[in-house]
Formats: C-alpha cells, structure tokens, sequence
C-alpha cells in the first residue's frame, strides 16, 4: 500500500519569510575570565576541588580536576584553559605561561568540517579595553561578535564581513576572502546529486517525485516504483516484491507491522509512524507533536525525509509553532544530504525574502536533479530578462532536468505510468 504521509508541500508561493538568527545560548556556569566572557554552544564544564584534607590519593596539596564534555562545538584551545585556570580555587600544577593571547577561542577548520549540517551558533567575545592594550594580537579595543563563514567555516570578527553578508544568517554567509576568491557555500557543494537513498532497491533507478508511482512497503520499510510492483504482479507475485512478505490487508495488520520495525530501533519505520501520526491513519489519532518527536528521533539516526518533513511543519506553522531558525535547519540539512524538494522549497524562501542569487542557486541544483518546478521557475526568471540568470543557466539547467528524467524512465515505469497508480494497487 502507499503511505506517503505527510504531503509534499512545495508550492510555487511561500508566505513572506525572513530569515532566522540562530540565538547564542547563555552558561551561567561558566567561570568568566579578566578578558572576558567565554561563551561555548555546547560543551560544559564541571570544576570540583578535593582538598588534600579530604582526599586519599595526594596528601601534598590541593587537588583540582574538571571534567569536558567534548561532543559540543567548538573543541576547548590553549586560550580556553587559561580562561578557566584563574576561576579555580585552588592553584592547579603545571599552569601553562600567558602569553599574551587575548582568551579568544579560535575554531579548528578541520573539526567544523564535521559539524557542516549544524553551525554553531554566533558568540559574542568582550575584550577589555585596559588589559587589551598590551595585546598585539587582539587587534581590537571593543565589543566585537564571532561569526562563522559558510564557505570557510572559519569563526571570525565581524569585521571580516561585508555590511550584506553580517546580516546574514551563518549557512549563507560569506567573509571577505571567501567573496573575492569566489568560495562557494558549504550548503551549495553538498547535495548535488541525488542519493542512493532515493533509489528503488529492485531496479535501482531514481524514484520519481510524484508519490503516485512509488509505494511504500510497511513490511521492511522500503519504497519500491510501480514498475517493479507491475513486473511482479505480472509474474504472479501477490506478495511485497522485496522481502516477499504478505501483503497486510488491514490497518490494524499495517500498525503492528510498523510498530514491530520501532521497536527494533529501525529509523525509518520511526519516520513512517510520524507520518501516520501526522495525518491520523491506521486508525490513529492525529497527533502532531507526537509525529515532531518522531520526526525528531528519526532526524537524529539520520533520515533526510524527517528533516524535510520537520522543515515543512515549521515553516508554516499550521500544526505546530512557526519557528523558521528551526526551518531552516532542518530544510539546509535535508537538502545537504540531496532531497530535491528541500532544496527547491529553500530557493522559495530565499526568493521571497529577496536573496535572488541564493534562490537560484538552489533553483538550478533541484532542476538538474530532475524537478520540474525548479526549471519552470529558472525559466520564468530567464525569460523576464533578469539578470541573474543568463541563457547558459536555462540551457544547463535543461540539460540536466532532461538527463535525470531519462535516469528515472524504464519500460516498466511507463507501462505502470499509463495504467495508473490506482489501477495496480488493485492488482
């Protein structure tokens, strides 16, 4: 049977939006240094002191140990621990010189390649005007903000963008260098092909983007085209053409089959139960912040669809609150990891909120992936004479559309195409 779940909402129209800021989160816990505040997105620090009075390992002094949680970002540097070793009660061995560094912390390039789907967030860093005066490698004597660069993904002074580029939010900002080098954007070199995770697992071919010619198979949880269902109902074969399981004929059969694969731990089967939470099938009832935890859990062992269907929820906000920082998290993320749909709904956003050049971008990245409202929308652009779009984007955009629709064509998906999607699920 098909379950497609929540629908596909990629209309040619989007509600006016803005983008979001993501906020900077406060740790109150946090000693502060002389050069000021040490603002952390993730990581925590615990300090705890065992005085030699109390203690049966050393009996020569006191004795100080902090435990980091290390699964945040960024990694803690040489300037970190000596923000931290003055706020210690007691004197710690081995305290490291000061050598004259501003108490910045400063991001590891290669440890920010692994965190590309989730930017951290903007920190603000106080320098001391009195103290900074011996500090050469400062180079500032005031308020100053942290933002990460969305090509580089290096943290760096505000300083370092342009006047369009800071009112950016981090996944489509730029610095300077990365501007006049022309670095593109770490959202954009990801997610340019589709994934094997979009193909059928009979044929191998793309699925196509209308939820009418694929279904999706509760009993393994895998969405097979119709053309492979119409060769297996042709061949005599009643049962699911992957796993040859049964077909369930009830709703309460098709729940405890899904219910079955959650308890397992399987992600998509936790992706499906959102869905049917979300639009109340199987007998269920509607329950839409039961499907956001679903979609959540099922995002955080790694399914690209949940966090398209996240995207979706909190972008319009008809079932649950509109939160478009959220939405944008999810929509990037979804579309790093090669969901056409994602990306094609990002290009909607960012064209209503006026960044053309980003909205083209993604237009023409969805239209070589085989969607045909992103080639009618670069069409449009093109044909009104706009000049962000020129002859050779249409014509490579054409290319590609028509390259990935013949990927998606066989002999079969033809045949099933002119029966119709109803017509074999009778079958």
């Amino acid at each position: 049977m098909n379950q497609p779940g929540v629908p596909r909402l990629i209309a040619t129209s989007f509600p006016t939006l803005s983008p979001g800021a993501q906020s900077c989160h406060s740790h109150r816990d946090v000693p502060r240094c002389p050069h000021g505040r040490l603002a952390l997105s993730a990581p925590f620090v615990r300090l705890e002191q065992d005085r030699a009075s109390h203690s049966t390992k050393s009996r020569e002094g006191a004795r100080a140990t902090i435990f980091v949680k290390k699964s945040g970002y960024p990694k803690l540097t040489p300037a970190t621990w000596r923000c931290l070793l003055p706020a210690l009660p007691a004197p710690m061995p081995r305290q490291p010189k000061r050598n004259g560094l501003c108490g910045r912390v400063h991001v590891n390039t290669e440890t920010a390649a692994a965190h590309l789907l989730t930017f951290p967030a903007d920190r603000e860093c106080v320098v001391d005007t009195e103290t900074a005066k011996d500090n050469e490698s400062c180079g500032k004597q005031s308020t100053s903000v942290m933002k990460i660069c969305g090509a580089c993904v290096r943290e760096l002074p505000d300083g370092s963008y342009s006047v369009e580029q800071r009112g950016r939010r981090q996944s489509i900002r730029r610095c300077e260098e990365c501007v006049n080098a022309g670095n593109q954007l770490v959202l954009m070199k990801k997610g340019r092909t589709r994934s094997e995770e979009d193909d059928c697992p009979i044929c191998q071919l793309p699925l196509p983007f209308d939820v009418n010619e694929w279904m999706f198979k509760p009993c393994c949880m895998k969405r097979v085209c119709d053309g492979c269902i119409l060769a297996a109902r042709k061949r005599g074969m009643r049962d699911c053409p992957f796993c040859r399981t049964p077909t369930p004929k009830t709703d309460s059969q098709i729940l405890a089959m899904v219910q079955k694969r959650v308890a397992a731990g399987d992600p998509m089967a936790i992706w499906n139960l959102g869905n049917q939470y979300c639009v109340g099938n199987y007998g269920l009832v509607k329950d839409v912040s039961r499907a956001v935890e679903l979609y959540e859990r099922a995002a955080e062992l790694g399914v690209t669809e949940a966090h398209y269907n996240l995207g979706v929820l909190y972008s319009f906000g008809a079932d649950v609150e509109k939160d478009m920082t959220k939405a944008f998290r999810h929509y990037e993320a979804a579309a790093m990891r090669s969901h056409v749909l994602a990306r094609y709904n990002l290009g909607c956003i960012e064209g209503k909120a006026g960044n053309h050049v980003i909205a083209l971008q993604h237009m023409l990245m969805s239209a070589k992936m085989g969607h045909e409202g992103s080639l009618n929308t670069v069409k449009r652009i093109f044909m009104a004479g706009i000049a962000i779009a020129t002859k050779a984007d249409y014509a490579a955009a054409l290319r590609g559309y028509q390259s990935a629709i013949e990927e998606m064509s066989s002999p079969d998906r033809d045949e099933a195409k002119a029966l119709g999607h109803n017509v074999i699920k009778q079958m």
